[in-house]
């Protein structure tokens, strides 16, 4: 479990299938851009989802709590994002948490440059360790 977002800190979760949402949001062409100008890295279209145990949720909560990176959308129609660097392995990305009243509680959306599933041959139920890089500015 996460003690605290000091230097790196990591946490551990399940590979999972999402509901295809992520897929849908990283294609916007505003979040595209803004990943881009702000994270660094052309976006790939979709999500690694993993779900965080019961052991973890604490890490979970301390983790949403971080300031990020935040993503505008250009109208009211879309909502904001917060994106928080991270790295698993070699692959280096961010937890993307969208502002929105009934997002998932237990679960970790990771967006990355590269299909992060099958870089790093996983399928789902495989344990992941994600590395959380503390400061928005500091460089993985």
């Amino acid at each position: 479990m996460i003690q605290q977002f000091v230097g790196m800190s990591q946490i551990k979760g399940i590979v999972i299938t999402g509901r295809g949402e992520g897929a849908f949001f990283t294609g916007l062409d505003w979040v595209k851009e803004q990943c881009r100008e702000k994270l660094g890295f052309e976006l790939y279209p979709g999500t690694l989802n993993l779900r965080v145990s019961r052991e973890d949720m604490l890490a979970m909560q301390t983790l949403a709590r971080q300031e990020g990176i935040i993503l505008l959308p250009p109208s009211d129609d879309f909502c904001q994002a917060r994106c928080i660097k991270v790295a698993i392995g070699s692959i280096k990305g961010a937890v993307i948490l969208p502002h929105v009243v009934d997002y998932y509680q237990d679960t970790l959306e990771i967006i990355a440059a590269e299909r992060v599933k099958d870089k790093l041959n996983l399928k789902d139920g495989d344990e992941v360790i994600v590395t959380v890089k503390a400061g928005i500015d500091k460089p993985w």
